[in-house]
């Protein structure tokens, strides 16, 4: 079903997060395509904070700590209160300050 959604509408929005939630239901990490929906999604629609904190997990995950604080600076620090605030601010302070985790490269 996710792949025919995501076949009649490549770009779609709600099929490219239907195809990432898929993974973490199955328990199993997302593949880089499934990321590279979720860079289609923050990119198509970047006042939404949702797929940018799921981006942002993502990213911190990978130890990519300086596109992880991209991504999250607009949700963990913007004018606007959600429920993604608090936890990509949680997110945020795991990639240090520069960017960089303390001991570790960062990208």
């Amino acid at each position: 079903m996710i792949a025919r959604a995501n076949r009649l509408n490549p770009d779609g929005i709600l099929p490219l997060i239907a195809y990432y939630n898929s993974f973490a239901l199955a328990g199993e990490a997302a593949p880089d395509v499934a990321v590279d929906g979720l860079f289609k999604i923050v990119a198509s629609s970047p006042a939404a904070p949702k797929p940018r904190l799921m981006l942002g997990k993502e990213l911190v995950d990978r130890d990519l700590d300086r596109e992880a604080r991209k991504t999250l600076l607009p949700v963990a620090r913007g004018p606007f209160d959600s429920p993604e605030k608090a936890p990509s601010a949680a997110l945020l302070r795991k990639t240090g300050k520069d960017g960089e985790r303390a001991g570790k490269g960062g990208n």
